[in-house]
């Protein structure tokens, strides 16, 4: 497990803060897991042939990078609500002969810099990255979604889908007797369901 240089991934984003924080490594083999990020740096790698859900919470400024390795056909949905200065980093790899659906849902009230890498250089496969970013409030958001199909026989496919809840929109709702609770209740049931 070797960790990749943060500085060149984020580029501009990686604040010097980032060079004096601990790392914490895991290996996940075929289950589902939640992290509350908290000023470190998390390495996860996770081995999957079947589905998975993640979900990230973030209070603060943290890193957190994930390697897929996708073996046979695999489901993954990932959840990320973010508090704060959140940098991550999605490897999805893809063994010969499988298939992926990655899910992305991400809901910034804040700072969130986004890189997603779909890859697929044995043959025989197929992947899907599909990225939804609600952002709340007046946010930094950045994705960087990348594909890299490196043989005739693959197929790679993206999407994405933002949407923006501003303060001039919340106070319409709030003038037609529409609290904040209720409008975030209404807009996380039907987002961040997975």
């Amino acid at each position: 497990m070797d960790i990749p240089d943060f500085k060149q991934i984020f580029r501009k984003y990686y604040d010097k803060e980032f060079d004096n924080y601990d790392i914490e490594k895991k290996i996940i083999e075929n289950e589902s897991f939640e992290l509350k990020c908290n000023k470190k740096i998390y390495f996860n790698e996770i081995k999957l042939s079947k589905n998975i859900k993640i979900k990230l919470e973030n209070e603060d400024k943290s890193i957190v990078y994930n390697r897929f390795i996708i073996k046979d056909k695999s489901d993954i949905k990932m959840l990320v609500i973010n508090k704060g200065h959140l940098l991550i980093y999605n490897e999805i790899l893809l063994d010969s002969n499988s298939v992926s659906n990655f899910e992305e849902r991400y809901v910034n009230y804040d700072k969130l810099i986004n890189r997603s890498e779909l890859i697929i250089e044995k043959e025989n496969s197929k992947g899907s990255l599909n990225q939804y970013l609600l952002e709340y409030g007046n946010t930094f958001s950045v994705l960087i979604p990348i594909l890299k199909v490196t043989n005739y026989s693959s197929k790679g496919f993206h999407g994405s889908k933002i949407v923006k809840i501003l303060p001039n929109m919340q106070f319409y709702l709030n003038s037609l007797g529409i609290n904040k609770k209720d409008i975030e209740r209404l807009i996380f049931e039907d987002f961040i369901y997975i």
